[in-house]
This record gives C-alpha cells, sequence and structure tokens, in this order.
C-alpha cells in the first residue's frame, strides 16, 4: 500500500506514540491495575465538570510510587451533586485530615489544598465492572504536615486524629465495588441508553444512568416487559408514562 505525504512527519512521532501507551492503559482500560492496596501519590484533584450532565464531580489522579505497578495512574471521578457522592466526599476530606466545611461553597478551597500538599497515601482500589474505584486508606506522608488550616478558614480546619482501623474497617463498605447484581443493573442501563442514543460517558455508574434516562418520559406501550422490569430494579419506574386506563362510560337511569 503506498504512503501519503505524511509518512515522514508520522514516522518522527515514534516517541511520542510510545510514550502514549502508558497514558492510554491508565485512561481507557488498555491494562488494568490489579485490584489491592497500593502506595500512592497524590498527583492531582480538582472541581470539574461531566462533559455530558454538566454535574459537578472531582477528578482524581493518583500515581503509584511502589511495586510492579510503579509508575501508573489510577483515574477515577466523585460525583458531587448526589447526596451518596457528598457523603464519599465528606469521607475523602476525612480521611485527608481535612474537616468538611460547613459552607459548601468552600468544598473547592479543601480540593486545592489537598491537591498542593500531594501527599503519599496508601490506596485500596476496587474494580466494579469496567471501572476502577479509589479509597484512601490513610495518608503515609505530607508536604505539609504541621499545616493546622486549609485556604478555606477555621471551618475547614485540619485534623491531626486518625480514624481507629476498626472505624476505618466500617467505613470501607461505602467504597466497595458493586455487588454482581448491580453491575448487572448498571451494564442493562448502558445498552438501554446506546439503544435509544442516550449520550453516556465510560465512568457513568447506575446513578448517573439513571438521570439521563429521567431526563425523558418513557411511553409505557414502547417499552418491553424486560426494559419495564430494568425500570422498577433500578428505581426509576417514575419516568414511564403510563397509559391512562380507559373512563368508564355512566349509566343513565331512566325515569319510569
Amino acid at each position: 500500500m503506498a504512503k501519503s505525504k505524511f509518512g515522514d512527519k508520522l514516522k518522527g512521532m515514534k516517541s511520542g506514540w510510545d510514550e502514549s501507551q502508558n497514558q492510554y492503559d491508565t485512561m481507557f482500560g488498555g491494562v488494568k491495575i490489579d485490584a489491592g492496596d497500593y502506595i500512592a501519590q497524590v498527583q492531582m484533584a480538582k472541581l470539574t465538570e461531566s462533559k455530558s450532565s454538566g454535574k459537578l464531580m472531582i477528578r482524581r489522579e493518583h500515581l503509584i510510587v511502589e511495586g510492579s505497578w510503579k509508575g501508573t495512574v489510577v483515574y477515577d471521578n466523585m460525583m458531587l451533586e448526589t447526596p451518596m457522592g457528598m457523603t464519599f466526599i465528606r469521607r475523602w476530606f476525612e480521611m485527608m485530615g481535612y474537616a468538611a466545611p460547613d459552607d459548601p461553597s468552600e468544598i473547592e478551597d479543601v480540593i486545592e489544598a489537598i491537591a498542593e500538599e500531594s501527599a503519599t497515601v496508601k490506596i485500596a482500589v476496587k474494580h466494579s465492572g469496567d471501572f476502577i474505584n479509589v479509597a484512601v486508606i490513610e495518608v503515609i506522608e505530607s508536604d505539609d504536615d504541621e499545616k493546622q488550616e486549609t485556604k478555606s478558614g477555621p471551618s475547614a480546619a485540619k485534623s491531626k486524629q486518625k480514624a481507629e482501623p476498626e472505624a476505618e474497617a466500617e467505613a470501607e463498605p461505602e467504597q466497595e465495588a458493586e455487588t454482581e447484581d448491580d453491575a448487572d443493573i448498571r451494564d442493562a442501563l448502558f445498552a438501554f441508553c446506546k439503544a435509544q442514543d442516550i449520550d453516556t460517558e465510560k465512568d457513568d455508574d447506575s446513578e448517573v444512568l439513571c438521570e439521563r434516562i429521567k431526563e425523558y418520559k418513557w411511553p409505557e406501550d414502547e417499552l418491553t416487559e424486560d426494559e419495564k422490569e430494568l425500570f422498577d430494579a433500578a428505581g426509576i419506574a417514575d419516568a414511564i408514562k403510563r397509559n391512562e386506563a380507559p373512563k368508564k362510560a355512566k349509566i343513565k337511569r331512566e325515569k319510569k
């Protein structure tokens, strides 16, 4: 096959092309890091918006610094605009040594403070279908261990107390990978969105997918029985536009 005029330019990209392999592996699943505990450094944490839903989320990157996966970056997102997402973020702040601010407008300040410290942490990596969940177990070392408060002021003062191991063990189920049934529901929601041409992102969980589906009303007579069962199982049966029951004709009484 004859090469185009771009051949020489493409050849000159060899070094960058090779270097992109690790980025591809960690971002898009070319290589899935084994589940387990790792020592990592907080490489990045920032508040951003989901490209599809526009909802706020925290984008995190942890760089593995020890072991066979050393040099691999683990990416994950923490959804903010959901009750469960807020709960996980409060837990993350606590594990990083920060009190959750009373004023949510200060959340971004705490995130920036955590990112600036670039702390070395112990993380638990767990699989959830095609996705990776990251939970911080403890802070190993911080660039600023003497800091007493974040940029957001006293309301987010840094706590020096570490959670007892028993308390950590009890809190961990919040971050555990989905059950097999939950994963099946998420996969079915993905398949439904794809069939209905609803935009999704690779890191969407069941809750996000349900929100996407609930943006529309789905006529009952246009859904299959399996799809209706899926809506019920996912807790979004209210998104089904039910067929109106036929009105009973009024019976007229005849005068005698």
